[in-house]
């Protein structure tokens, strides 16, 4: 689907799945970031460095990436996820709701999590406004952040929940 709506060189598509370590689920979030935004490859992947920096310079370093394979995969979820992640919590109408969700959603269990947990983020917003719950889900689905299970359930990766929960613990550290 990427590929019929976005243009990008097979070098660029390389390079990018390279960075990702062929990783299904960074690949998954890439891909779901260059739908959503219509954003170029090439642009892309100037944005996902940007962000490796970022995250690079908040994180405190207790040991180098070097070769360990799951840090440097677990750093390209992390890399991938913040970017979906960042272009929710931007978003003009939903984003305070989404993201608030989303980091309710780091510690309960990553299946069938209720829509109802979302209503809880925002009584007023959804209290007879079902379009506003569907837009939501439709926002953290299309990101490839949740799936959908049924009409009333979603459910996330617990790699991404793992790294929401070690940015949100970084981040409440910087608090203290």
């Amino acid at each position: 689907k990427v590929k019929d709506e976005i243009e990008f060189s097979t070098k660029e598509a390389a390079f990018l799945a390279r960075k990702l370590g062929h990783l299904p689920l960074a690949l998954e979030q890439a891909a779901a970031y260059l739908l959503f935004t219509k954003c170029s490859l090439k642009d892309y992947i100037a944005t996902y460095k940007k962000q490796c920096m970022k995250l690079l310079k908040r994180r405190k370093v207790t040991r180098p990436l070097g070769d360990d394979k799951s840090a440097s995969q677990r750093f390209a979820v992390h890399t991938t996820w913040q970017m979906n992640f960042d272009r929710i919590a931007t978003h003009e109408e939903f984003g305070t709701c989404a993201s608030l969700f989303v980091q309710v959603t780091a510690f309960v269990a990553s299946e069938k999590i209720p829509f109802a947990l979302l209503r809880a983020t925002d009584v007023d917003l959804f209290e007879n406004d079902l379009t506003a719950l569907r837009s939501i889900v439709s926002l953290l689905t299309e990101l490839s952040l949740f799936r959908e299970e049924s009409s009333k359930r979603l459910s996330v990766h617990r790699l991404v929940q793992s790294v929401l929960q070690d940015s949100i613990r970084q981040e409440s550290g910087k608090l203290h």
